[in-house]
């Protein structure tokens, strides 16, 4: 049972940051666009989605197996954060495969941020909806 809560609270995060990828290529317009010749504009949201779920979710273990001891919950955003950047950064380096384009280096710093508050709220609200289950 344990283990798919958890499934389930990934999967809610990932298809979270899917579709508020999907939003913000909307909103920017040709600032931030998802999609190449090569991948579809769905398959891309999916993707980056998912990588940014994975660093959200292998990050605290990181941390725990290196034995750094970081309890403040201001310095765990800023390590989202970055760490989203540079996803996202990675992402739009390998654009032609990867699907994510993105004009300029502020633009990937301020999708990292929302992203990285919306992932946590997110996660927040799926701890608290499949603790009461």
């Amino acid at each position: 049972m344990q283990s798919q809560i958890r499934v389930l609270r990934f999967l809610t995060v990932w298809i979270g940051s899917s579709i508020y990828l999907l939003v913000a290529s909307l909103v920017l317009g040709n600032n931030f666009e998802l999609g190449s010749a090569k991948t579809s504009q769905g398959l891309a949201a999916l993707s980056a989605g998912f990588l940014t779920t994975v660093i959200i979710y292998t990050l605290p273990i990181i941390v725990v197996k290196r034995d750094f001891k970081i309890t403040d919950r201001r310095i765990w955003i800023l390590i989202y954060i970055l760490f989203n950047a540079v996803t996202l950064w990675v992402l739009k380096r390998f654009a032609d495969y990867s699907g994510v384009g993105i004009k300029n280096n502020l633009l990937v710093v301020l999708i990292a941020v929302l992203i990285s508050l919306l992932q946590i709220v997110t996660l927040k609200y799926a701890n608290r909806y499949f603790s009461q289950k």
